[in-house]
């Protein structure tokens, strides 16, 4: 058996932050709803942690709840997860946060993303702190 991510996670691949893209660097489920292409364009092959610092990247989707296939709008799909045999540490992660906040244009919410990671002294800390 595969080890399976314990959500939620941090997406380690974005690399230029925004408010747009602010809310979408926590996934809460493994589910989701949305395109294909979305999903290509986004997410495929997006590298993740957990809150004890396992890697792993997004290899694909699923369709899930057939009778969905009826209501386009409703489909759901499950992320497929592909465990990369390393870990991520706090110290990296927390560079990464930094280095992602520096991007962010509104001072207000730069101000309080400083704030919330100051106060983090592991990986679970900082994935509660900026699930939102």
């Amino acid at each position: 058996m595969t080890k399976q991510p314990q959500f939620p996670l941090i997406d380690l691949s974005i690399t230029e932050w925004s408010t747009d893209v602010f809310p979408t660097i926590i996934m809460s489920a493994d589910t989701t709803r949305g395109s294909n292409q979305d999903f290509k364009d986004h997410l495929f092959g997006n590298l993740l942690a957990d809150g004890n610092g396992n890697l792993f990247k997004i290899k694909g989707r699923e369709k899930l709840a057939s009778w969905r296939r009826f209501v386009p709008f409703m489909e759901t799909h499950r992320y497929l997860f592909e465990h990369q045999s390393k870990q991520v540490t706090f110290n990296e992660v927390k560079e990464y946060i930094v280095k992602g906040i520096g991007f962010l244009t509104d001072s207000e919410l730069k101000a309080v993303c400083e704030e919330e990671l100051n106060k983090c002294s592991n990986l679970k800390d900082i994935i509660e702190s900026f699930n939102i």
